[in-house]
Protein backbone atom coordinates (compact mmCIF):
# COMPACT_ATOMS: atom_id res chain seq x y z
CA UNK A 1 0.00 0.00 0.00
CA UNK A 2 2.61 2.44 0.42
CA UNK A 3 5.55 1.53 -1.85
CA UNK A 4 4.69 3.90 -4.19
CA UNK A 5 4.11 7.05 -2.30
CA UNK A 6 6.15 9.66 -0.82
CA UNK A 7 7.01 9.81 2.67
CA UNK A 8 5.35 12.88 3.67
CA UNK A 9 2.05 11.40 2.11
CA UNK A 10 2.44 8.66 4.02
CA UNK A 11 2.85 10.52 7.27
CA UNK A 12 -0.03 12.71 6.30
CA UNK A 13 -2.70 9.33 6.47
CA UNK A 14 -0.48 8.32 9.79
CA UNK A 15 -1.23 11.48 11.65
CA UNK A 16 -5.35 11.66 10.14
CA UNK A 17 -5.68 8.21 11.73
CA UNK A 18 -3.90 8.90 14.52
CA UNK A 19 -6.15 11.68 15.80
CA UNK A 20 -9.39 10.01 13.67
CA UNK A 21 -9.35 6.34 13.91
CA UNK A 22 -11.58 4.17 11.86
CA UNK A 23 -13.78 1.29 12.54
CA UNK A 24 -13.61 -0.30 9.33
CA UNK A 25 -11.45 0.28 6.11
CA UNK A 26 -11.31 -0.49 2.72
CA UNK A 27 -8.46 -1.62 1.07
CA UNK A 28 -8.12 -1.72 -3.55
CA UNK A 29 -5.08 -2.83 -4.27
CA UNK A 30 -2.44 -5.46 -5.83
CA UNK A 31 -3.22 -9.10 -4.01
CA UNK A 32 1.14 -8.60 -3.24
CA UNK A 33 0.86 -5.55 -1.54
CA UNK A 34 -1.87 -6.78 1.22
CA UNK A 35 0.35 -7.76 3.61
CA UNK A 36 2.08 -4.39 4.04
CA UNK A 37 -1.53 -2.68 4.17
CA UNK A 38 -2.47 -4.95 7.02
CA UNK A 39 1.08 -4.22 9.71
CA UNK A 40 0.26 -0.40 8.45
CA UNK A 41 -3.29 -0.19 9.95
CA UNK A 42 -2.80 -2.09 12.53
CA UNK A 43 -0.11 -0.25 13.95
CA UNK A 44 -1.71 3.12 13.27
CA UNK A 45 -5.32 2.31 13.76
CA UNK A 46 -5.08 -0.47 16.68
CA UNK A 47 -8.78 -1.92 17.48
CA UNK A 48 -9.57 -1.84 13.77
CA UNK A 49 -12.73 -3.78 13.27
CA UNK A 50 -12.80 -4.94 10.07
CA UNK A 51 -10.60 -4.85 6.79
CA UNK A 52 -12.29 -5.32 3.35
CA UNK A 53 -9.85 -6.03 0.32
CA UNK A 54 -10.75 -5.94 -3.14
CA UNK A 55 -7.89 -7.28 -5.60
CA UNK A 56 -7.02 -8.72 -8.56
CA UNK A 57 -5.37 -12.55 -8.05
CA UNK A 58 -5.76 -14.40 -5.28
CA UNK A 59 -3.61 -13.48 -2.16
CA UNK A 60 -0.82 -15.75 -1.09
CA UNK A 61 -2.87 -16.02 2.23
CA UNK A 62 -3.87 -19.71 4.17
CA UNK A 63 -7.10 -19.61 5.73
CA UNK A 64 -9.82 -22.37 6.42
CA UNK A 65 -12.80 -19.69 5.92
CA UNK A 66 -12.78 -19.30 2.13
CA UNK A 67 -15.13 -19.46 -0.75
CA UNK A 68 -13.07 -20.20 -3.88
CA UNK A 69 -14.35 -21.37 -7.13
CA UNK A 70 -13.70 -21.62 -10.95
CA UNK A 71 -14.83 -19.20 -13.42
CA UNK A 72 -18.25 -20.54 -15.07
CA UNK A 73 -18.54 -20.53 -18.79
CA UNK A 74 -21.13 -17.48 -18.22
CA UNK A 75 -17.80 -15.86 -16.98
CA UNK A 76 -16.04 -16.84 -20.05
CA UNK A 77 -18.76 -15.11 -21.81
CA UNK A 78 -19.07 -12.07 -20.06
CA UNK A 79 -15.37 -11.02 -19.81
CA UNK A 80 -14.91 -12.21 -23.99
CA UNK A 81 -18.40 -11.19 -25.23
CA UNK A 82 -19.63 -8.21 -23.40
CA UNK A 83 -19.87 -4.72 -25.09
CA UNK A 84 -16.79 -2.17 -23.97
CA UNK A 85 -17.20 -0.44 -20.20
CA UNK A 86 -15.10 2.27 -21.67
CA UNK A 87 -14.52 4.62 -24.55
CA UNK A 88 -11.66 5.82 -25.50
CA UNK A 89 -13.00 8.62 -27.41
CA UNK A 90 -10.75 12.34 -26.69
CA UNK A 91 -8.33 10.12 -24.97
CA UNK A 92 -5.74 11.65 -23.30
CA UNK A 93 -2.92 9.14 -22.75
CA UNK A 94 -0.56 9.54 -19.94
CA UNK A 95 2.37 7.47 -21.80
CA UNK A 96 3.21 6.14 -25.05
CA UNK A 97 0.69 3.03 -25.72
CA UNK A 98 -1.30 4.17 -23.34
CA UNK A 99 -4.47 3.02 -25.19
CA UNK A 100 -7.50 0.40 -24.45
CA UNK A 101 -5.96 -2.99 -23.70
CA UNK A 102 -9.33 -5.25 -23.61
CA UNK A 103 -8.69 -6.83 -26.79
CA UNK A 104 -5.00 -8.12 -25.16
CA UNK A 105 -6.52 -8.92 -21.89
CA UNK A 106 -9.55 -11.32 -23.71
CA UNK A 107 -6.74 -13.11 -25.57
CA UNK A 108 -4.54 -13.34 -22.87
CA UNK A 109 -7.47 -14.97 -20.58
CA UNK A 110 -8.65 -17.73 -23.83
CA UNK A 111 -5.04 -18.83 -23.57
CA UNK A 112 -5.32 -20.12 -19.83
CA UNK A 113 -2.63 -22.17 -19.32
CA UNK A 114 -1.09 -21.67 -22.78
CA UNK A 115 0.31 -18.31 -22.14
CA UNK A 116 3.64 -19.32 -20.88
CA UNK A 117 3.93 -20.90 -24.32
CA UNK A 118 3.03 -17.97 -25.93
CA UNK A 119 5.60 -16.12 -23.80
CA UNK A 120 8.41 -18.61 -25.10
CA UNK A 121 7.09 -19.14 -28.55
CA UNK A 122 6.84 -14.83 -29.10
CA UNK A 123 10.51 -14.15 -27.51
CA UNK A 124 12.11 -15.54 -30.61
CA UNK A 125 9.92 -15.10 -33.74
CA UNK A 126 10.13 -11.25 -34.97
CA UNK A 127 7.33 -11.23 -37.01
CA UNK A 128 4.61 -9.74 -35.36
CA UNK A 129 1.79 -10.95 -37.80
CA UNK A 130 2.92 -14.67 -37.60
CA UNK A 131 2.99 -14.36 -33.77
CA UNK A 132 -0.50 -12.95 -33.54
CA UNK A 133 -1.13 -16.11 -36.02
CA UNK A 134 0.06 -18.36 -33.20
CA UNK A 135 -1.54 -16.41 -30.47
CA UNK A 136 -5.19 -16.75 -31.73
CA UNK A 137 -4.41 -20.27 -32.42
CA UNK A 138 -3.34 -20.54 -28.47
CA UNK A 139 -6.36 -18.88 -27.68
CA UNK A 140 -9.20 -20.99 -29.41
CA UNK A 141 -7.10 -23.88 -28.27
CA UNK A 142 -6.82 -22.69 -24.56
CA UNK A 143 -10.58 -21.93 -24.40
CA UNK A 144 -11.36 -25.24 -25.12
CA UNK A 145 -9.09 -26.75 -22.39
CA UNK A 146 -10.68 -24.54 -20.24
CA UNK A 147 -13.98 -25.05 -21.08
CA UNK A 148 -13.31 -29.07 -21.27
CA UNK A 149 -11.46 -29.23 -17.77
CA UNK A 150 -12.33 -26.66 -14.96
CA UNK A 151 -9.57 -27.21 -12.98
CA UNK A 152 -7.18 -25.26 -15.70
CA UNK A 153 -10.06 -22.40 -15.41
CA UNK A 154 -9.50 -18.61 -13.75
CA UNK A 155 -10.17 -18.73 -10.25
CA UNK A 156 -12.64 -16.31 -8.39
CA UNK A 157 -13.96 -16.30 -4.56
CA UNK A 158 -13.61 -14.58 -1.10
CA UNK A 159 -11.38 -15.38 2.20
CA UNK A 160 -12.04 -14.43 5.39
CA UNK A 161 -10.44 -14.71 8.10
CA UNK A 162 -9.56 -13.36 12.05
CA UNK A 163 -6.27 -11.50 12.70
CA UNK A 164 -5.97 -10.94 16.02
CA UNK A 165 -8.74 -8.08 16.61
CA UNK A 166 -9.90 -7.78 13.26
CA UNK A 167 -12.13 -9.42 10.94
CA UNK A 168 -10.61 -9.60 7.14
CA UNK A 169 -12.49 -10.12 4.24
CA UNK A 170 -10.72 -10.62 0.72
CA UNK A 171 -12.87 -10.33 -2.72
CA UNK A 172 -10.51 -11.42 -5.66
CA UNK A 173 -11.53 -12.48 -9.40
CA UNK A 174 -8.17 -13.11 -10.86
CA UNK A 175 -8.91 -10.09 -12.94
CA UNK A 176 -6.34 -8.03 -14.97
CA UNK A 177 -3.77 -5.63 -13.43
CA UNK A 178 -3.28 -2.42 -14.06
CA UNK A 179 -6.92 -1.89 -15.08
CA UNK A 180 -6.39 1.84 -15.29
CA UNK A 181 -9.44 2.53 -16.43
CA UNK A 182 -12.15 -0.22 -15.77
CA UNK A 183 -12.21 -1.66 -18.70
CA UNK A 184 -12.05 -5.58 -17.22
CA UNK A 185 -16.06 -7.00 -17.89
CA UNK A 186 -15.61 -7.95 -14.50
CA UNK A 187 -15.74 -4.77 -12.83
CA UNK A 188 -19.24 -4.26 -12.71
CA UNK A 189 -19.44 -7.17 -10.25
CA UNK A 190 -16.88 -6.01 -8.47
CA UNK A 191 -18.07 -2.54 -7.76
CA UNK A 192 -21.30 -3.83 -7.19
CA UNK A 193 -19.55 -6.41 -4.50
CA UNK A 194 -17.81 -3.67 -3.01
CA UNK A 195 -20.97 -1.43 -2.52
CA UNK A 196 -22.75 -4.07 -0.47
CA UNK A 197 -19.68 -4.72 1.32
CA UNK A 198 -19.86 -0.87 2.64
CA UNK A 199 -23.64 -0.33 2.84
CA UNK A 200 -23.31 -3.38 5.18
CA UNK A 201 -20.98 -1.01 7.57
CA UNK A 202 -22.03 1.72 6.96
CA UNK A 203 -22.52 2.96 10.33
CA UNK A 204 -19.71 2.39 11.25
CA UNK A 205 -16.06 5.09 10.91
CA UNK A 206 -14.65 4.04 7.57
CA UNK A 207 -11.59 4.53 5.60
CA UNK A 208 -11.66 3.86 1.68
CA UNK A 209 -8.04 3.28 0.48
CA UNK A 210 -7.64 3.42 -3.50
CA UNK A 211 -4.60 2.71 -4.33
CA UNK A 212 -4.74 1.45 -7.45
CA UNK A 213 -7.47 0.06 -10.65
CA UNK A 214 -9.97 2.68 -11.84
CA UNK A 215 -9.87 5.05 -8.73
CA UNK A 216 -12.50 7.34 -10.33
CA UNK A 217 -15.17 4.47 -10.82
CA UNK A 218 -14.67 3.79 -7.13
CA UNK A 219 -14.56 7.45 -5.71
CA UNK A 220 -17.80 7.77 -7.78
CA UNK A 221 -19.68 4.94 -6.24
CA UNK A 222 -18.42 6.05 -2.75
CA UNK A 223 -19.75 10.53 -3.15
CA UNK A 224 -22.92 8.97 -5.17
CA UNK A 225 -23.78 6.97 -1.98
CA UNK A 226 -23.28 10.00 0.50
CA UNK A 227 -25.29 12.22 -2.01
CA UNK A 228 -27.95 9.43 -1.72
CA UNK A 229 -27.60 9.99 2.36
CA UNK A 230 -26.73 5.88 2.73
CA UNK A 231 -23.21 6.63 3.92
CA UNK A 232 -22.14 9.56 6.09
CA UNK A 233 -19.03 9.16 8.34
CA UNK A 234 -15.79 8.18 5.97
CA UNK A 235 -12.45 9.49 4.75
CA UNK A 236 -10.90 8.14 1.46
CA UNK A 237 -6.92 8.79 0.95
CA UNK A 238 -6.41 7.81 -3.08
CA UNK A 239 -3.16 7.88 -4.46
CA UNK A 240 -1.95 7.75 -8.08
CA UNK A 241 -4.87 10.68 -8.65
CA UNK A 242 -2.85 11.97 -12.05
CA UNK A 243 -4.41 10.09 -14.67
CA UNK A 244 -6.55 12.48 -16.33
CA UNK A 245 -10.14 9.99 -15.51
CA UNK A 246 -8.84 10.00 -11.84
CA UNK A 247 -9.16 13.76 -11.67
CA UNK A 248 -12.05 14.54 -13.34
CA UNK A 249 -13.53 12.35 -10.65
CA UNK A 250 -12.58 14.80 -8.06
CA UNK A 251 -11.75 18.11 -9.25
CA UNK A 252 -15.62 19.73 -8.52
CA UNK A 253 -15.39 17.78 -4.93
CA UNK A 254 -15.37 21.41 -2.70
CA UNK A 255 -14.65 19.15 0.34
CA UNK A 256 -11.64 17.43 -1.36
CA UNK A 257 -7.68 18.27 -1.36
CA UNK A 258 -4.36 16.86 -3.18
CA UNK A 259 -1.79 16.24 -1.49
CA UNK A 260 1.53 16.81 -3.05
CA UNK A 261 4.16 14.20 -2.50
CA UNK A 262 7.96 14.83 -1.50
CA UNK A 263 8.70 11.86 -4.40
CA UNK A 264 10.77 10.34 -1.38
CA UNK A 265 9.27 6.90 -0.70
CA UNK A 266 9.41 5.64 2.94
CA UNK A 267 12.83 3.43 1.56
CA UNK A 268 14.18 6.47 0.57
CA UNK A 269 14.19 5.46 -3.12
CA UNK A 270 13.01 8.18 -5.57
CA UNK A 271 9.41 7.28 -6.63
CA UNK A 272 8.52 9.35 -10.19
CA UNK A 273 9.93 9.73 -13.14
CA UNK A 274 10.50 12.83 -14.87
CA UNK A 275 7.53 12.19 -17.56
CA UNK A 276 5.30 11.02 -14.43
CA UNK A 277 5.76 14.62 -12.89
CA UNK A 278 5.67 16.15 -15.95
CA UNK A 279 2.01 15.22 -16.09
CA UNK A 280 1.06 16.03 -12.44
CA UNK A 281 1.95 12.94 -10.71
CA UNK A 282 4.27 14.83 -7.82
CA UNK A 283 1.13 17.45 -7.14
CA UNK A 284 -1.51 14.86 -7.53
CA UNK A 285 -0.23 11.77 -5.33
CA UNK A 286 -2.98 12.08 -2.75
CA UNK A 287 -6.02 12.81 -2.85
CA UNK A 288 -7.54 13.43 1.35
CA UNK A 289 -11.53 13.62 1.23
CA UNK A 290 -13.37 13.95 4.83
CA UNK A 291 -16.72 14.39 5.95
CA UNK A 292 -18.03 16.84 8.08
CA UNK A 293 -18.02 14.49 10.88
CA UNK A 294 -14.89 12.66 10.64
CA UNK A 295 -12.37 15.50 9.77
CA UNK A 296 -9.52 15.97 11.94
Amino acid sequence: MLINISDNNVQKIKEALGANPVECAFLIDYAANIESFFKFIEDINPGIKKIFVFTDGKPNLKTKKSKIEKWSIADYIKFLTSAKRVQFNNHQPVYDRDESRISGWRLYYAMGPLRRISKKICSFIPCRRTTKIINYILGCAGLIAQILIPPLRWEKGRLDFRRAQTDICIFFDDGPEKDHYGESPLMEDRLAAFESAVLSVKDRRIGFFVVTGPRHQYIDRVLALETQGRLQNFAIYAAGMFRPESFKAVENVKAGAFSPGSNISIFNKIIYSDHCLSIGAGDKELWCYRTANSHD
